[in-house]
């Protein structure tokens, strides 16, 4: 009698399947930060942000009426900013 096999798993595939069987995201998301955050973080006010926003310096993400922004973009920013 002939042994049964499991289809093969693609090579894409393969190196996101565990031990568990579960499959893994590629990367965690991070939490997005409201204009509040930025606001205590930098220290600035609500009006400031938005000017930020307004030349370019901030690049949100608007989601409804909501204003968010990815943490990477906010380290990016700071980074450019330490450079000069």
């Amino acid at each position: 009698m002939a042994e049964r096999r499991s289809p093969p798993v693609p090579p894409s595939t393969a190196t996101d399947i565990p031990n568990d069987g579960q499959p893994q995201a590629a990367e965690a998301i991070e939490p997005l930060l409201g204009i509040d955050d930025l606001c205590a973080t930098f220290g600035r006010g609500d009006r400031t942000l938005r000017r930020w926003i307004a030349a370019g310096h901030l690049k949100p993400v608007r989601i409804g009426g909501a204003v968010f922004f990815h943490p990477a973009d906010i380290r990016a920013l700071i980074a450019r900013r330490l450079r000069r």
